[in-house]
């Protein structure tokens, strides 16, 4: 399953890490459907990783009432805020990852699970 990019979105900026990265959230295009939470985010470096992006967006599929979520494709950029040419990418396996207690994966969990239109 194919999924585009929001390339016009309202993101919202939910958190800034000391080292100067920020996180994303496009809640405008959360979407719930059989019991499960789809969205985008988008983290956007102060520096380049890897030697080349400056920017990374991800569609994850979340379940709340067993707090895991899978990644189902992301998108690199060597521009800042997911601009540019994107480098695409599916997970080879889609597996459910449980986030740690208090961890960021488990706050962008709570935070889309919670939210309501």
């Amino acid at each position: 399953m194919m999924f585009s990019s929001p390339s016009y979105s309202e993101w919202k900026k939910v958190l800034k890490s000391d080292s100067g990265i920020n996180f994303y959230i496009d809640f405008d295009n959360i979407r719930k459907v059989d019991g499960y939470v789809y969205w985008w985010g988008l983290i956007d470096y102060l520096e380049p990783i890897n030697n080349f992006d400056l920017s990374h967006k991800e569609y994850n599929k979340g379940d709340c009432k067993l707090s895991r979520y899978k990644t189902l494709s992301s998108i690199s950029y060597k521009e800042h805020f997911g601009k540019g040419t994107g480098n695409f990418t599916t997970p080879k396996k889609l597996e459910w990852i449980y986030p740690k207690p208090n961890s960021l994966a488990e706050m962008f969990l709570n935070l889309v699970c919670n939210y309501k239109k």
